[in-house]
């Protein structure tokens, strides 16, 4: 979430039938804010704590869009959304060396969101960030083919490639019946384009639950000589409600940035900040 995402999962427990509210926006699925540490892995696989960040995302039905957004913080800050012209609208991520610069800058308690859509208003949805820290353990990503594994700079083209992840330990389901704990992974190629990634909350196709292990990237999508981003996300859920017809969720995830390289010739030249 920014976590592009999604790399944020069977485990989504959605209530059973929307309201009116829910029926008449068309154009959010769900708004989502959260803190989270940033891990990244090198090519040994070796973890690395790479500092803190605030994101919030306003995810996006088929063509749908945000007109305005406002993210309101309990420090009395006010963020606003850009839209992505894809599948998201977010404000500007905002990074941290330290979780007590973070808790300073944006403490924790009630985010409020005010937006507008075409198909209705969004008014001061607020979810509460904060409770005891509930940060996931940092992530160990591994990968493997042919059922064995492989080093992250010696992945083979042409062949399924298998992620797997440290267990997300703390993960639980949502008292609340809205959305449990998920994991999300995503890879996209050198030019930022994604390649493989899990779906996201309330897609029509299941979000990987806090349960799952691993997913698989498939044959087809694995070039010789390239270089492949990777990362994997352990989201922990701190609140979910649904309001105006959209969900709201406040979550504590920790993330794992990694990179893979496959074999062969190639031009592994990676564009802007990537």
């Amino acid at each position: 979430m920014k976590s592009f995402l999604r790399p944020f999962m069977a485990v989504v427990a959605m209530s059973a039938c929307l309201s009116s509210a829910q029926a008449a926006q068309k154009d959010a699925t769900f708004f989502v804010v959260g803190k989270s540490p940033r891990y990244t892995q090198d090519l040994d696989g070796k973890l690395t704590q790479a500092g803190y960040y605030l994101f919030a995302e306003i995810f996006l039905n088929p063509g749908g869009t945000v007109t305005t957004g406002q993210l309101k913080s309990p420090a009395g800050l006010a963020d606003d959304f850009a839209s992505t012209g894809g599948a998201a609208s977010h404000i500007k991520r905002r990074d941290f060396d330290s979780l007590e610069a973070l808790d300073k800058a944006y403490p924790d308690g009630d985010y409020v969101l005010d937006a507008t859509t075409p198909s209705g208003e969004i008014k001061a949805l607020s979810v509460h960030l904060g409770g005891a820290r509930q940060f996931p353990e940092p992530i160990k990503i591994s990968f493997f083919q042919d059922d064995k594994p492989v080093h992250q700079a010696a992945i083979q083209p042409g062949k399924d490639v298998i992620v797997r992840w440290t267990a997300f330990k703390n993960g639980a389901e949502d008292p609340r019946g809205i959305l449990a704990d998920i994991s999300f992974a995503m890879v996209s190629d050198c030019n930022g384009a994604w390649i493989a990634r899990t779906a996201l909350p309330f897609d029509p196709i299941p979000a990987l639950s806090y349960r799952d292990m691993s997913f698989r990237i498939p044959a087809e999508r694995v070039k010789a000589g390239a270089r492949y981003k990777v990362v994997l996300e352990h989201a922990k859920m701190v609140d979910t409600k649904s309001q105006d017809g959209i969900y709201a969720l406040a979550t504590f995830p920790t993330v794992t940035h990694t990179y893979i390289e496959t074999t062969g010739g190639g031009d592994r030249t990676c564009k802007g900040n990537w």
